[in-house]
């Protein structure tokens, strides 16, 4: 019997580099002879996940955008530095700008639908469907193995091709009240990933 092999399309960083890329660009501006004495600044809020840059002009706002993008390149890899959306300068006291950057998540309506608009054009035999923040895939396949074996040669390109320079991690999601079908699955997913160390979550039934 045909059953649904779904995947999900989203846009997620690790915050932790994020935070570690702020930290190298924060020393990173006090230490270059033209911008440490020039007055500008810039800080991360943890908890709102933005980035606030002050500077005495656009010119200079630009340089510190410059470095902090240089540190999340190093951190996340080429796309690093498309995760932060910059807003509108905001006059600041003392004749200074402020910017607010805003780290995204999640793809927005607009690359949604763009992406969506891709697989069909491309006539791949699958369903697609916007659902929040995410695009959700579902192809047909016939039995719980061969739904495995799809998911996990789909991760495997993924990983050798689009994210082969990035740093990521690999989980093992389960629903359901048997643990130990949740601890089977692990197994499987990290023989086939070895290298990588798979942690098992557990997915509410929505």
């Amino acid at each position: 019997m045909a059953k649904d092999s779904s995947f999900d399309v989203v846009s997620e960083c690790d915050l932790q580099e994020v935070d570690n890329a702020y930290r190298q660009a924060a020393k990173a501006l006090t230490q270059r002879y033209d911008l440490k004495d020039s007055g500008s600044t810039i800080d991360y809020d943890k908890a709102n996940k933005t980035f606030t840059i002050i500077a005495p002009s656009e010119f200079i706002k630009n340089q510190v955008i410059d470095i902090l993008n240089t540190h999340l390149i190093r951190r996340l890899g080429e796309e690093g530095m498309k995760f932060v959306k910059w807003g509108k300068n905001i006059d600041a006291s003392g004749g200074n700008i402020r910017c607010v950057g805003t780290i995204a998540f999640g793809l927005d309506q607009d690359t949604a639908k763009k992406i969506n608009k891709a697989i069909k054009d491309q006539k791949f035999k699958v369903k697609t469907q916007i659902e929040g923040d995410k695009l959700d895939a579902y192809k047909k396949v016939r039995g719980m193995n061969h739904a495995k074996t799809v998911l996990m040669n789909a991760l495997r390109k993924d990983l050798d091709t689009r994210f082969k320079d990035l740093e990521m991690n690999v989980f093992a999601g389960y629903s359901g009240g048997d643990p130990a079908l949740g601890e089977a699955w692990l197994e499987e997913v990290q023989r086939e990933f070895p290298e990588y160390e798979v942690e098992l979550i557990s997915l509410p039934l929505s």
